[in-house]
């Protein structure tokens, strides 16, 4: 079966329905001169080229040929609360996370012209902590429209399972074992949900390619910031923060390759509000709306609306009549029974 196709309609529909979701904590990776690493887009340890000292010490290695990131996932906000949420089987960051793949997967063209040959297998990256269980993101992409043809079994091997977690860290193509035979010529797909350092999904493509594939290209989905580090802070307060969100932004190429996502009032409205528990996300050119007013209180004897001192007329009304009556003399309590005998 060959690769199904994601038409433009689909594009919009998922775009605009990921906006009304997640869009108020959702940042585009972006690669920023001096600011941002030009393949990762990360912020720390940026070293000539605006590559920074971890994707540059990948280079000896036999390991990816193009990456791409989606978003970025801050540490203590929701961005990063939703790329764990998801795994814990929240139904809300599922779809968020469905969404973000599937308008990613609709710039495989992209990829292609990047590295100059097609997708024709895939693979996702599976866990060396939790490998005797399926992982979240495998069961969420699979067979899911704009994925390569062919799916290629990738598993962690003995020494990848007994790395302690700093190994597990480390680009090291014999922590995966490849299951599936790989033909010549192939170019395979390594779906990766958060990249840190980089190290797990480039030891994937590294086993990929020394099981046969002729080129690999990872897609991450989040790129993880720690916001304790200050450096990363400063960069997302001052240049990343207050981008608006496109879901039309490529994943592979540092240049637009369509249009900008048209946002109606719905969408835009949205991606002004205020996330669950992220920070404010405000473009600078497009206005605040105005919050709606809050409904008039109402007496809740009379139905009539308070005045602004929160008082009722009609009640006022009737205190004010009761204090122009008299007091009335309290009546005559009776003998007992007893007393009139």
């Amino acid at each position: 079966m060959g690769e199904r196709q994601i038409n433009e309609l689909a594009i919009q529909r998922a775009g605009k329905r990921l906006i009304r979701s997640a869009g108020s904590c959702l940042i585009n990776t972006i690669y920023l001169p001096g600011q941002t690493c030009r393949r990762c887009k990360g912020t720390r340890f940026l070293a000539a080229g605006d590559v920074c000292r971890t994707c540059r010490s990948y280079e000896p290695y036999d390991a990816a040929d193009l990456l791409g990131t989606l978003i970025y996932a801050c540490k203590g906000e929701e961005s990063g609360r939703l790329m764990r949420g998801y795994k814990e089987g929240n139904a809300q960051d599922s779809e968020a996370v469905l969404l973000l793949l599937l308008l990613a997967l609709s710039h495989n063209n992209c990829a292609r012209k990047a590295v100059g040959s097609a997708f024709t297998h895939w693979a996702s990256v599976p866990s060396l902590q939790h490998f005797d269980r399926e992982h979240p993101l495998h069961r969420i992409v699979h067979q899911m429209p704009g994925l390569p043809p062919s799916q290629v079994t990738v598993r962690a091997s003995a020494s990848g399972k007994a790395a302690d977690y700093n190994e597990a860290r480390r680009l090291n193509a014999g922590h995966f074992d490849v299951v599936s035979a790989i033909p010549a010529k192939s170019h395979v797909l390594v779906i990766e949900d958060t990249w840190t350092s980089g190290g797990h999904a480039q030891s994937v493509a590294a086993a990929l390619k020394g099981a046969g594939a002729e080129k690999a290209s990872i897609l991450s989905i989040g790129r993880w910031l720690d916001m304790d580090d200050p450096e990363t802070r400063r960069v997302c307060l001052d240049a990343l923060r207050f981008r608006p969100y496109d879901y039309t932004a490529c994943p592979w190429l540092d240049k637009p390759c369509r249009p900008p996502a048209q946002i109606g009032k719905a969408e835009q409205s949205r991606l002004l509000s205020p996330g669950r528990n992220g920070p404010v996300q405000v473009s600078q050119g497009v206005p605040l709306a105005e919050p709606p007013s809050p409904p008039p209180m109402r007496c809740s004897l009379h139905g009539v609306q308070l005045d602004q001192a929160g008082r009722c007329d009609a009640c006022t009304r009737l205190m004010e009549r009761s204090a122009e009556q008299p007091d009335a003399k309290p009546a005559p309590k009776k003998k007992p029974w007893w007393q009139f005998w």
